[in-house]
């Protein structure tokens, strides 16, 4: 995902992440690079103009991303 890919769609990006500090265990190496490969489609498969918004919740034993956008989706099967 690059800034141009964004600026060239005009997609507008809104990320949520609140105010705490979250500890995650495992491969942070492998946490990036799913996170980055779902943002990226999102921005990829994403409608000219549209917005992607990534927010990150947490409760005491997990933690929860969302990645919403204005694309295209994925069709039921």
């Amino acid at each position: 995902m690059t800034d141009k890919q964004i600026n060239d769609r005009n997609i507008q990006v809104v990320t949520d992440y609140g105010n705490d500090t979250y500890k995650l265990a495992g491969s942070l190496k492998h946490i990036r690079q799913v996170l980055y490969n779902i943002i990226e489609n999102a921005i990829k498969y994403n409608d000219m103009d549209g917005w992607v918004h990534v927010s990150l919740n947490a409760d005491h034993q997990f933690f929860f991303v969302r990645v919403e956008d204005s694309g295209i989706g994925i069709p039921k099967e």
